[in-house]
């Protein structure tokens, strides 16, 4: 009996109103720092990531001294804090690494 490939099945993401905000804010900032090549790059590299953490949700930390059943996980200077859900995980927000991220959440 030949071998059967493994069903690879991609995880799925949701973005709250918040972080969808803060993914064009991270664009427009770069942009403006770097230049349009340069955004293009960081944010396709984003969105990458948070396919991967959809693929694979335990990727990230747990961090419920910040808020009780969040995860978190960095993407060069910025800090994706998310849940896990029943079909999929919520993207809560995307904080800058300088940013307090009690107070912001």
């Amino acid at each position: 009996m030949p071998k059967q490939k493994p069903i690879y099945m991609q995880g799925k993401f949701t973005t709250s109103e918040r972080a969808t905000q803060e993914i064009k804010e991270i664009y427009q900032n770069t942009v403006l720092k770097h230049g349009k090549r340069q955004a293009q790059i960081y944010t396709d590299g984003l969105k990458t990531t948070l396919q991967l953490l959809a693929d694979m949700p335990s990727m990230g930390r747990k961090c419920d001294e910040i808020r009780k059943g969040y995860q978190r996980h960095e993407y060069a200077r910025h800090i994706i804090f998310y849940k896990k859900r029943n079909h999929d995980i919520l993207i809560v927000r995307i904080l800058y690494d300088a940013m307090d991220a009690k107070r912001h959440l």
